[in-house]
């Protein structure tokens, strides 16, 4: 089965039962770090369902930085002599060994009221109460919109968010400058220098932002879940 992770939406192909997605014993993934984070997005929807077992997953990275494949031993990039790649990457998902991905549940709280134009890795949830005893600078809201996520904990330096941030934005204003894997490669660069080597002094006193804008409430809270993220 394949399946194309453009329109509709990578959750719809994933968690839709006609695809008989529980049968498949590998799946492999061929996008960037977003679309595999999405399909693993998709698999833990499929875990709350009880709709096991999960399929591990392989990737061949066809993104830009491909961090998450480079520390899983998939590569950085994908060979232009595609035809004996593809070989070895299959003979590597039957053979290669599988691995745990550190996966965590994120939980976005705003005041109610409030217009978000929000991405596919997020969505709508409950209304969480917050934590009233919560030290914070300001008065916690009595009305909050949630939505909830999932991100992946894997080597990286620190500041690739806000550089992907910026390339996404680019892309979807101008895609006419992003056609190909050395142009991507030549914009993140830029935002590389602009974000993290030359431009951005250090702080003793770092904050969140989040889409421009500064979040002052932050606190972790940890659960430990018997369900890993399996990743080949």
């Amino acid at each position: 089965m394949v399946a194309p992770l453009v329109t509709p939406p990578p959750v719809t192909p994933c968690t839709n039962r006609r695809t008989g997605i529980e049968s498949v014993s590998e799946e492999q993934v061929a996008g960037g770090d977003g679309t595999v984070g999405w399909v693993l997005g998709c698999l833990g929807e499929l875990n709350k369902q009880d709709r096991l077992p999960l399929p591990p997953t392989g990737i061949i990275p066809l993104g830009t930085g491909n961090d998450l494949s480079r520390s899983f031993g998939w590569g950085g990039s994908f060979p232009f002599n595609w035809k004996s790649a593809i070989k070895r990457t299959l003979d590597k998902i039957t053979t290669g060994p599988i691995a745990h991905l550190d996966s965590w549940h994120v939980l976005i709280s705003k005041p109610a009221g409030e217009e978000l134009d929000i991405p596919y890795s997020l969505r709508t949830t409950e209304e969480t109460p917050l934590d009233q005893d919560l030290e914070t600078e300001r008065e916690l809201p009595e009305k909050v919109s949630c939505y909830q996520g999932v991100f992946y904990n894997y080597f990286n330096i620190g500041m690739d968010a806000q550089v992907a941030y910026g390339f996404h934005n680019l892309r979807n204003e101008k895609p006419y400058l992003a056609q190909g894997p050395i142009a991507n490669k030549l914009i993140y660069s830029g935002y590389s220098c602009k974000q993290g080597w030359f431009f951005t002094p250090c702080s003793s006193d770092p904050g969140l932002r989040c889409s421009g804008q500064h979040i002052f409430i932050f606190y972790v809270v940890q659960e430990f879940e018997e369900h890993i993220e399996d990743i080949c």
